[in-house]
């Protein structure tokens, strides 16, 4: 009997949140505690003033259900969330939805997107994004 070969990190990571999505909000650190929230919050805003101005182009890469993303829309920023996991990706549209803006959302596996995608971007966000 041959021994199942063991699945890539991106779909251990699917199938992870596939059960798990709905609770991330309550369970991840970087989420549900407020003071580590803030602590993401300026490290974006020093992120964000090293980019300078004007309307950056900003990739939340493995963005997961929009942690990052809400925090930099809540400053006025447009992002494109990038996950593996679209149970992930829908909780981030609610969100989005709930606070009034248009979600841009890629399923995909970060190192597929960023090499098939041509964009530029001003700035790239990991954020709990490597476990």
């Amino acid at each position: 009997m041959s021994a199942r070969p063991a699945p890539s990190t991106a779909e251990a990571n699917r199938l992870y949140y596939a059960d798990h999505a709905g609770d991330y909000d309550e369970t991840e650190h970087c989420v549900a505690h407020e003071r580590v929230r803030m602590l993401l919050g300026g490290v974006l805003d020093r992120a964000l003033a090293r980019v300078g101005t004007g309307e950056p182009a900003i990739l939340d890469a493995c963005g997961g259900n929009g942690n990052a993303s809400e925090l930099l829309a809540r400053r006025g920023l447009e992002t494109t969330l990038v996950d593996v996991s679209p149970q992930m990706l829908a909780g981030w549209r609610e969100k989005a939805a709930r606070i009034g803006i248009e979600a841009a959302t890629v399923e995909a596996e970060i190192g597929s997107f960023l090499d098939e995608d041509d964009r530029d971007w001003d700035l790239i966000v990991f954020s709990s994004a490597l476990h």
